[in-house]
C-alpha cells in the first residue's frame, strides 16, 4: 500500500471539481457549524445546570431538565390560578360586607323613626310648651359648654 499525502488546498481543489466534491464540501461546512452550535449548547446547559446548584459530575441528561422545568411550569400555572380564584373570591366578600353597612344604616333610620316616633307622642301628650323648654334647655347647655371651652383653650 502507497499512501500519498496531499495538501488540504490541493484536496479542497479536486473536490471542487465535481458535484459529488462540492456537495461533501458544503456538507463539512455545515456538519462544522452543527457540531460548534452543538458545543455552545453543551456550554450552556451545563452554566445552566450550574445555575441550579448541580455540579458538573452530574449525569442529569437535559431531558430531565427541561421535564422539572415543565412540570415546574404547569405547576405555577395551577398555583396563578388558585391565587387569582382566592382574590376573588376574597374581593367578593369585601363586597358582599360593604353592603351589609347599608342595612346597618337602615336599623339605624328605624331606630331614628322610632325615636321620632316617641317624640311625637310626647309632643301630643306635653304640648308645645314642654317640648320648646326643653329644647331651649339643651341648646343653653350645648351653648355653655361650647363657650366654657373656648374660655379654658
Amino acid at each position: 500500500l502507497q499512501t500519498s499525502t496531499i495538501s488540504l488546498s490541493d484536496e479542497v481543489e479536486i473536490l471542487r471539481k465535481t458535484a459529488i466534491g462540492r456537495f461533501t464540501l458544503d456538507a463539512c461546512l455545515r456538519l462544522g457549524a452543527v457540531v460548534s452550535e452543538i458545543q455552545k449548547t453543551k456550554e450552556h446547559f451545563d452554566e445552566l445546570l450550574r445555575y441550579f446548584g448541580e455540579d458538573d459530575n452530574t449525569t442529569i441528561v437535559p431531558e430531565d431538565v427541561f421535564a422539572i422545568v415543565a412540570s415546574f411550569a404547569r405547576n405555577f400555572d395551577v398555583c396563578l390560578e388558585q391565587l387569582i380564584a382566592h382574590e376573588k373570591a376574597k374581593a367578593k366578600e369585601v363586597r358582599a360586607r360593604s353592603r351589609v353597612k347599608p342595612l346597618a344604616s337602615s336599623s339605624f333610620d328605624s331606630d331614628h323613626d322610632r325615636l321620632v316616633s316617641l317624640s311625637t307622642k310626647r309632643f301630643q301628650s306635653d304640648g308645645m310648651d314642654g317640648v320648646l323648654s326643653e329644647m331651649k334647655n339643651k341648646s343653653q347647655g350645648i351653648h355653655r359648654l361650647s363657650f366654657s371651652g373656648h374660655m379654658s383653650g
